[in-house]
């Protein structure tokens, strides 16, 4: 599994190259252009939440922010022990800032909601 039908280097392409084979790359560009609007979705929501500063908007499944007056670690932990989301922090322009990814197959308008909500909710709770 590890082999190319050669048998002489890694081949990880297959499985990528069977499922576009199987089902087609429209299947695959109807699902990247789902997550770019959730994305962005995410983004215009994140907006709308009193003491969330939005970075810039996504260009791809990535949407940054911060939670004003709570620290990047801090919210990530708090986001991932007391509402169950699991987030990750980047440096943007020398700063530490929250990472919202939707590009993982599970994620979908009810789950990105859920965490949007635990982001407003955390926001709130924030002493900034």
């Amino acid at each position: 599994m590890h082999r190319s039908p050669e048998l002489s280097r890694h081949f990880r392409a297959l499985r990528l190259w069977l499922s576009v084979q199987l089902a087609g790359t429209r299947s695959f560009q109807a699902a990247l252009n789902h997550r770019l609007l959730l994305a962005k979705w995410a983004w215009e929501q994140l907006g709308c939440i009193p003491g969330v500063r939005r970075g810039p908007p996504p260009a791809l499944s990535i949407v940054c922010f911060q939670i004003v007056g709570c620290g990047a670690r801090q919210a990530v932990e708090h986001l991932r022990v007391v509402h169950d989301h699991f987030l990750t922090t980047t440096r943007l322009h020398g700063e530490t800032w929250l990472r919202l990814v939707v590009l993982g197959s599970a994620v979908s308008l009810e789950s990105l909601g859920a965490a949007i909500r635990a982001i407003a909710q955390t926001a709130e709770a924030s002493p900034g």
